[in-house]
Formats: structure tokens, C-alpha cells, sequence
């Protein structure tokens, strides 16, 4: 969760990297998105004021995102999860791809060139099969006791399917 990896031994960050996971140890959206869920749940129940709840959330995101050195992946999470936050603050009917489109105008005017990026293009790719996976499952009538499964897996087969293309053209695999 903090990105440090001083403990762990070069040979075992060369397997990762020779296996295709070395993503597993380096902060991604995932990592931000975790704890944007984490603190909304906790804090959600709390007898604050609503901007209130919505700016510790905030303020403890971009702590963490300046903590662990700013990676661009937990920066598009962080402005993401800030959009979303707003928008549901002021009552907005913004949906999944006006979040999305709203960051990647952010994120590519300051950095236009970001847009060629491999980890970049697997990100927005993975948060919009997310998308249209989670989008898909609310569709589908399910007992409630199996929604949660229901979920992970549209969340997990959103993302493979979505990155499916640009893995295979990038790796070959």
C-alpha cells in the first residue's frame, strides 16, 4: 500500500518482472480506489456534516497520494475519485464516462504526451471494462445473496476484457 519495496530481494522483484506481475508491487488506481472505499465506508456512518465527510475523505486521498511520491496511476485515480466525490457533492448526474472523460482532459492537457504511455492506456482501458462491466451486471436480475459475487467478477472480467486487446498487442500474450 506504501510502494516500498526496500525489503524485498532483487531476485524476487526479477521474478516478478520476468513473470509479467511486477504491477502487483508498485502503487496503482487500485491502491487509491481501496482506500477512497475504505474511508467512505468507515466515514460514512460518522455524525458529520456531508462536506465534511467528503473533505476528510479528499484531504486523506491526496495525503496518501503525496506520501507514497505521486505515481502518475495513483494521480488519475486521485483526480477520478475527486471528480466523483464533487459530483456527488453537488448533487450532479454525472455518470462513469463523464468522470472518466473529466480526467483524462485533466490529466492529458498537462501532460498531452502521457497519452502513448502503455501503463496509461491499460488504465483507462481496465476503469472502463470496470465500467461497462459493473454497468452490464446492474442490468442482469440477481439474488442479492450473490451480487457481491456478481460484482467481483464483472469488475475482474470488465478489466481483463478491456486490457485483453492492448496486452496482446504490446506483449504478445
Amino acid at each position: 500500500m506504501i510502494g516500498d519495496r526496500g525489503m524485498i530481494p532483487r531476485s524476487i522483484t526479477d521474478s516478478f518482472q520476468k513473470s509479467g506481475v511486477i504491477h502487483i508491487l508498485s502503487i496503482s488506481g487500485f491502491h487509491v480506489s481501496l482506500l477512497a472505499g475504505v474511508l467512505a465506508l468507515f466515514l460514512w456512518k460518522l455524525p458529520v456534516p456531508s462536506w465534511l465527510h467528503y473533505g476528510i475523505v479528499g484531504g486523506i486521498l491526496w495525503t496518501y497520494i503525496i506520501a507514497i511520491g505521486a505515481p502518475p496511476a495513483a494521480i488519475r485515480a486521485g483526480l477520478f475519485w475527486t471528480l466523483i466525490i464533487i459530483a456527488y457533492r453537488v448533487r450532479a448526474l454525472v455518470g462513469l464516462p463523464t468522470s472518466i472523460i473529466l480526467t483524462l482532459c485533466f490529466v492529458l492537457t498537462r501532460t498531452p504526451l502521457l497519452a502513448s504511455s502503455i501503463s496509461f492506456q491499460l488504465s483507462v482501458a481496465s476503469v472502463t471494462g470496470i465500467g461497462v462491466g459493473v454497468l452490464f451486471l446492474r442490468r442482469i436480475r440477481i439474488h442479492s445473496r450473490f451480487r457481491s459475487v456478481g460484482i467481483a467478477l464483472a469488475v475482474s472480467l470488465g478489466a481483463t476484457c478491456a486490457t485483453l486487446p492492448l496486452t496482446a498487442y504490446y506483449f504478445g500474450n
